[in-house]
């Protein structure tokens, strides 16, 4: 029996497995800031809240950080006003997935929440006042 085409098919594997180790630097590490630095106070405007997740949902997401916070306008907080922006309340959720691979991350919530049977009575965007006169 021939021993040379099943060392070749040995040699072509080993060659093949070796150049996709060399070929494949894993997924990237992005330099970034964790979310609890971000901050609370927005413009000396308004007042966020930290806001958590039951341990049960985090289980499920499996993400590699999140916020959820309520901000609202410094006039509500303190107990003064009574106009439109001191009614308005800001909710924010991020959630970040170190890596994205289809079907590892979820997805957003205006195509989540119909689905499971929610109905978005509102959505608008609304211009947030920051630092320097901008929004």
């Amino acid at each position: 029996m021939k021993r040379w085409p099943v060392v070749v098919a040995v040699v072509m594997l080993v060659s093949t497995w070796g150049l996709l180790q060399s070929l494949s630097h894993g997924d990237p590490v992005l330099a970034r800031k964790p979310f609890v630095e971000f901050p609370l106070t927005l413009a000396d405007r308004w007042q966020g809240r930290e806001l958590r997740l039951e341990q049960q949902i985090l289980d499920v997401l499996k993400l590699s950080d999140y916020m959820m916070r309520v901000y609202l306008p410094q006039s509500r907080v303190s107990g003064q006003g009574q106009g439109r922006e001191e009614q308005t309340l800001v909710w924010l959720y991020v959630g970040y997935y170190q890596n994205q691979r289809t079907g590892a991350t979820y997805h957003s919530p205006k195509n989540c929440l119909p689905g499971a049977g929610w109905e978005f009575v509102e959505s608008e965007h609304v211009a947030v006042p920051v630092f320097g006169g901008a929004s």
